[in-house]
């Protein structure tokens, strides 16, 4: 790969993919923000988000409080910098002073793109951007990788848009009407990814929808997360944690993934044996596609990286149709109950089709079509258990969940709209949808929210 000919930086998500790089390009120098390569190359990382969405008062003062006659508040989309990041941003920003190409080496999904993409945006970078995808950190896999232009994959960071604008518009408007019709002192929250999650915990409890039969496929994300809490306990988060840093260490493909269909060229490059047809996307190319292991590990491995990693080589090996009774069952150990409950739940949240009433809705979604992302969705957990919505023991809705839920509108409640949701925003990161046209039918479906909840408090 050549990229030292232009005086160029490479701008990446984690420090961990930077020094990724560094070990394939050589480094002659790192210090807390950055690293050189051999050739004088500097690369630089974002370390996380370093912008976010501003405040309702952070557009209008007056937005600070609660007023009907101010609903629906429906700003366009805006970011400020986080203020601990004002460091890192001013850094990076200093690079670019000094460079005239920008290598975007951001995480091979929309959230990685977004995250690079509006931030050369804030700093009004006007020079040439290429974009290196790494669905795998392994070094010959990197070495096979050539820039393209950016401007294709423009259209993942208007999706990522899309759902960051429109997630704050309906929680913003909604938890305002609920709370103002209420006459309560205290916000009731709502939004687009916690008010369904909160209608599924509470209809898994009082409905048996029998499983549609298992069929092996490769992990995505929640599967996996699934996996290592049957098999060893181990929390979701930490297990984002391990496999981000196998990830990182070149062992295992992108590990934040919706997909559960592999990508042909990672396979094809690592792996001695064919897979069948179904486990394979061909179009599964710009992303990393369902996790695969990439090489061995040449170092003793954490405890939760370990589990992990025997997670995703136990399915290789299904996979291969060599798994062995002793090999499958060790994939079910034995721990608590609530801990395969939430494993359970994990699943569930990663298919949302059989809790689905329409027939037609549950037949659009070709694929699986799950409730939050990767990234979002233990953290999404983790507060509506903190908050008391829902026991974490039992993994059952409370009566405050049950009372966040009495006034919403039947449409939020249901899993189906998430399949509309899910649809549209693929749709805008394929391009075949404009991001205005999207948020045109967001602002819409906001004002007939508000009327809905007004006319279900009149009743």
């Amino acid at each position: 790969m050549n990229i030292e000919k232009r005086e160029a930086i490479i701008l990446t998500s984690t420090r961990g993919m930077a020094h990724a790089l560094g070990r394939r390009f050589g480094v002659r120098s790192v210090s807390a923000s950055e690293m050189v390569t051999r050739k004088g190359t500097r690369i630089l990382w974002t370390g996380g988000p370093l912008l976010r969405h501003c405040t309702p008062g952070e557009y209008r003062p007056r937005w600070k409080d609660y007023r009907l006659s101010d609903l629906p508040i429906l700003p366009d989309f805006r970011l400020k910098p986080i203020a601990t990041a004002r460091d890192r941003i001013k850094a990076i920003q200093d690079a670019l002073s000094a460079c005239d190409q920008v290598i975007h080496a951001g995480s091979p999904d929309a959230g990685g793109q977004f995250g690079i993409d509006t931030l050369l945006d804030h700093l009004d970078w006007k020079g040439s951007v290429q974009r290196m995808l790494l669905p795998s950190l392994h070094p010959e896999d990197i070495s096979e990788v050539r820039p393209v232009s950016n401007t294709p994959y423009r259209a993942w960071t208007e999706s990522e848009k899309c759902r960051m604008h429109a997630d704050w518009l309906i929680g913003i408007n909604l938890s305002r009407m609920l709370t103002l019709t209420a006459n309560q002192s205290t916000p009731i929250p709502a939004g687009r990814v916690m008010t369904p999650l909160l209608a599924l915990m509470r209809d898994r409890a009082s409905t048996q929808i029998p499983k549609p039969e298992s069929v092996i496929t490769p992990f995505d994300t929640a599967h996996l997360q699934a996996a290592c809490l049957r098999s060893a306990g181990t929390p979701p988060e930490k297990t984002l944690m391990a496999a981000q840093n196998l990830y990182e260490a070149g062992l295992i493909s992108y590990p934040f993934t919706n997909h559960k269909k592999l990508n042909p060229a990672l396979w094809s490059a690592h792996h001695a044996f064919p897979v069948d047809l179904h486990q394979v996307e061909p179009a599964v190319m710009a992303h990393a596609g369902g996790l695969q292991i990439l090489d061995m590990p040449k170092r003793p491995l954490k405890s939760d990286e370990q589990t992990v990693f025997e997670a995703i080589l136990a399915r290789e090996s299904q996979l291969r149709q060599e798994c062995s009774r002793q090999g499958c069952t060790r994939q079910t150990a034995h721990h608590p109950q609530s801990t395969h409950a939430l494993a359970d739940l994990y699943e569930d949240m990663a298919d949302l089709r059989r809790w689905v009433a329409s027939p037609e809705l549950r037949a659009r979604a070709e694929n699986s079509i799950q409730l939050g992302t990767p990234r979002s969705r233990h953290t999404m957990l983790a507060k509506v258990f903190k908050d008391g919505f829902v026991n974490p023991s039992t993994l059952r809705i409370t009566h405050k969940g049950e009372s966040a839920l009495a006034h919403v509108p039947p449409s939020m409640l249901d899993s189906g709209a998430i399949i509309l949701w899910e649809s549209a925003i693929s749709a805008v990161a394929q391009g075949s949808l404009d991001a205005d046209a999207f948020m045109r039918r967001i602002q819409s479906y906001v004002g007939s929210l508000l009327q809905e909840t007004q006319r279900r408090k009149a009743c």
